[in-house]
């Protein structure tokens, strides 16, 4: 208890209405241990619940008997799990995501395409940890990601879920059948499964990577430049809206979820293995969401779509920039949640997926050789 309120305390001086200031790292000696028994643990946490997860989804199958929305939302359900138990991950390195803004668990019946900026790999654990109170929302949700995260364990969960994955840098030349296959993705994944918001980072990249070439493009073009972010791309954006809107007239995506997530060292931002295995101090990780109808977007053509992405992007530049100088997005006295996680939860979701990889590694083989010679002897019936 005495270690969990000393964590309380650093997190309500990170979250103090003033600039983020460092604090003091810990011992190297301490802060090596402390590495590698976290390492230890969430390699251990790696191995039990991937395929945990999958014994799960190859038990779940049969719900598709009883009507394809059975299994779908089964599969939402131990999707939210698994990206629940990452984000857990932050929560135990002492990580604290506040999250503030608009309320986005009222919007969850209806088709939302989310915008978040990208600065690091923590970008997406720390919308997990937003998401991880609204299980309709991510039981219902699709990621748009690199490519290169597909061939990561979790990228083989999101596969199963049907999330894209999509190679950038490929030149204009390829840039039409990329959003040809994006469409049909969006028909196969999106639509035939009726997910309702889908989560792209239309930045493209790293902030720290793209600020000179975004601010390069916003000079030639005549738009906003960014000191806090990089400029949103807009054809992505334009393929999504309109193909969902071609696709399924009736459910179109009706809102913007304007995302900023600002780290209390914009200089020193937040990475995968700080999630994973870091011994620093506790830190806090500040979210804020903002709803905007789509209607208010001008999607006449590609460049006035730009520009109000451009318009949106300037208002999130300011909610940065009142971040880093004065602690908070847009008033002093806007609430702010802290996205908590049970512990007692997420030990009996480590413990359950323990058990079923224990018993998919060991008695998965028998159970596979078994069944291999019921199937040789049925065939060699008939020959």
């Amino acid at each position: 208890m005495q270690k969990e309120a000393l964590r309380v305390v650093e997190m309500k001086r990170a979250h103090s209405h003033s600039p983020p200031a460092p604090v003091r790292r810990p011992g190297w000696l301490r802060s090596i241990v402390v590495r590698a028994l976290r390492l230890l643990v969430t390699t251990a946490n790696q191995i039990v619940v991937v395929p945990g997860w999958f014994c799960l989804i190859v038990l779940v199958q049969p719900l598709r008997l009883f009507g394809h929305s059975c299994y779908l939302r089964a599969e939402g359900r131990l999707y939210k799990h698994l990206l629940d138990l990452v984000a857990y991950w932050g929560w135990v390195q002492g990580f604290y995501v506040f999250e503030s803004g608009d309320a986005i668990e009222k919007y969850a019946g209806v088709r939302c395409l989310m915008l978040p900026n990208h600065q690091s790999t923590a970008d997406i654990p720390t919308l997990f940890a937003l998401f991880q109170s609204k299980r309709e929302v991510v039981e219902n949700i699709m990621w748009v990601s690199d490519w290169e995260l597909m061939f990561s364990h979790i990228g083989i969960v999101c596969l199963i879920h049907g999330d894209m994955f999509i190679r950038q840098k490929l030149g204009s030349a390829q840039r039409e059948k990329t959003l040809l296959k994006i469409e049909q993705h969006l028909k196969d994944k999106f639509v035939a499964k009726s997910r309702r918001w889908c989560v792209v980072f239309p930045e493209g990249g790293f902030f720290r990577k793209r600020k000179a070439a975004s601010q390069l493009y916003a000079q030639k073009k005549g738009l906003p430049m960014f000191e806090r972010l990089s400029g949103p791309r807009v054809f992505g954006v334009e393929k999504l809206i309109k193909s969902v809107e071609k696709l399924d007239a009736k459910k179109p995506f009706e809102y913007i979820i304007d995302v900023t997530i600002a780290y209390q060292d914009q200089s020193r931002c937040l990475g995968l293995p700080d999630w994973l295995i870091s011994g620093k101090y506790p830190e806090s990780v500040h979210v804020h969401c903002k709803v905007i109808p789509i209607s208010e977007l001008k999607m006449e053509s590609t460049e006035s779509l730009e520009k109000s992405l451009f318009e949106v992007w300037a208002e999130k530049e300011k909610r940065m920039q009142n971040f880093y100088r004065f602690g908070y997005f847009e008033s002093e006295k806007e609430p702010q949640k802290l996205c908590r996680f049970s512990d007692i939860r997420c030990l009996k979701l480590n413990s359950m997926y323990a058990c079923l990889s224990f018993a998919c590694w060991r008695y998965g083989p028998t159970l596979f050789h078994w069944v291999m010679n019921k199937v040789a002897i049925q065939s060699s019936d008939y020959l």
